[in-house]
């Protein structure tokens, strides 16, 4: 903090009020003057202004940095002749003097050897101390490292081990699938179930025209129908007969395909069944 507090001083209570900085409420050091003829502490009130101060702290007339001025040289005359201790007094040194004396004092002062080895030990000592503190933070934060280390291993591994649990579960759910579809498939295979090509024809495709053929002939025996209409009812039989066995031929080949459709089916239950063996063989442990 700015300026000399009030302790350093023989005679403290002699001290004039306007030897007082009304900032740091001590004796002024390196005293300076605001255009409104307020002292200050040069430290002290450089450092309100930089704070974003722009007025003095007495009247609060706006300052500026620039405008301050060092203080007269009868002020600092007599600050110079206010008597006070020496720092090392606590030490032993029992010197006084004016302030304008205490630098000289100082180049010579015993104690101020005794007390900068001193401060240089407790220096050194506390120095030390930290270090051993650091050490030892060190040892328990590489501890904390393996730890973390050997965790994230471990978090590693059960990942490894849930994405192996998780394609055995998809491999369980696609056995599952195949096997209902094969089930699927074998209902639809069973040959208790009644299909369409399975069932007899109730009469031969030959029976209508040959009967026709047979009407067409006894009509004409019988002498009752003209030569054209039995002509016209031969053409006719002959016409249903190749329709009839026209029908026949597409009914033969659509069960010799669904025969072969039968057949894929089973070929494909196999497949499946060997598929279902080698997921199940894979799945075990």
């Amino acid at each position: 903090m700015p300026g000399l507090d009030l302790d350093v001083f023989v005679h403290p209570s002699h001290i004039s009020k306007n030897f007082i900085c009304p900032i740091t409420q001590t004796v002024f050091d390196k005293p300076v003057v605001t255009p409104c003829e307020h002292t200050f502490c040069e430290d002290a009130l450089l450092e309100w202004l930089s704070r974003g101060n722009e007025s003095c702290p007495v009247c609060s007339r706006k300052v500026d940095a620039r405008e301050v001025k060092k203080a007269s040289r009868i002020v600092l005359n007599l600050l110079g002749e206010l008597p006070r201790y020496c720092d090392h007094r606590s030490k032993g040194c029992n010197w006084q003097g004016a302030i304008d004396h205490y630098q000289s004092h100082l180049a010579s002062c015993e104690w101020k050897e005794e007390l900068s080895t001193k401060e240089m030990r407790k220096q050194l000592e506390e120095l030390k101390s930290t270090n051993k503190t650091l050490k030892e933070e060190n040892e328990l934060l590489n501890l904390r490292c393996r730890e973390l280390t050997l965790t994230n291993d471990s978090l590693t591994e059960l990942q490894s081990s849930n994405k192996v649990i998780q394609k055995l579960s998809e491999s369980q759910t696609e056995v599952a699938t195949l096997r209902k579809k094969l089930q699927v498939l074998e209902l639809s295979l069973d040959p208790r179930q009644p299909t369409s090509f399975f069932q007899p024809y109730s009469s031969s495709p030959y029976s209508t025209s040959e009967s026709e053929f047979e009407n067409a002939s006894n009509t004409d025996n019988d002498g009752d129908v003209s030569s054209v209409d039995l002509t016209r009812r031969r053409r006719t039989g002959r016409k249903a007969k190749r329709e009839k066995g026209s029908k026949l031929k597409v009914l033969h080949e659509k069960e010799k395909d669904k025969d072969g459709g039968n057949e894929r089916k089973h070929r494909t239950m196999s497949g499946g069944h060997d598929r279902i063996d080698k997921i199940d063989k894979t799945c075990k442990p």
